[in-house]
Formats: C-alpha cells, sequence, structure tokens
C-alpha cells in the first residue's frame, strides 16, 4: 500500500500536468456525432417532427420558452410492419 506522502506527490504531479492543458483542452476534443449540426430557430415544431420522421424517429417536439425545443420519442424499428 502507498504512503501518503506518495499520493501527495503524485497527486500533485496530476494537478500540475492538468493545469498545464487546461488552456488548450477543447483543442484536443473530438466533436461527438452532431457535434457541428444546429437546427434554425425558425424551424416550427411539426417541421422538425417531419425532419424526425424522415430520419425514421417518432418524436413529439415542443417549443420551450427559451431558444429550445423540447422531443421526446424514439427511434423506429429497422423493419417497418
Amino acid at each position: 500500500m502507498s504512503r501518503p506522502q506518495e499520493n501527495d506527490t503524485l497527486l500533485a504531479e496530476q494537478i500540475a500536468y492538468y493545469r498545464a492543458i487546461a488552456p488548450e483542452y477543447e483543442d484536443h476534443a473530438i466533436p461527438g456525432p452532431g457535434a457541428n449540426e444546429q437546427i434554425e430557430r425558425e424551424s416550427s415544431s411539426a417541421e422538425l417532427e417531419a425532419r424526425l420522421r424522415r430520419l425514421r424517429w417518432d418524436v413529439t417536439v415542443t417549443a420551450t420558452s427559451g431558444p429550445c425545443y423540447r422531443g421526446a420519442g424514439h427511434a423506429w424499428p429497422t423493419e417497418m410492419p
């Protein structure tokens, strides 16, 4: 088992490392799926639902009081009956 002083030294090294890379942290991030996609606010709930249906999603879209929409639903099965 490690001694407390060894853990303190390791922890101090880790803190120094992460503080040093913090300014460039975002530069190395790999964007997730859809990270660069954005839907214009001018779209209506009905337009967004139609777009999602074309992508095989059954979702009910509701506008919020802010600049966002809320969607609830699920993907269609891969095989349609």
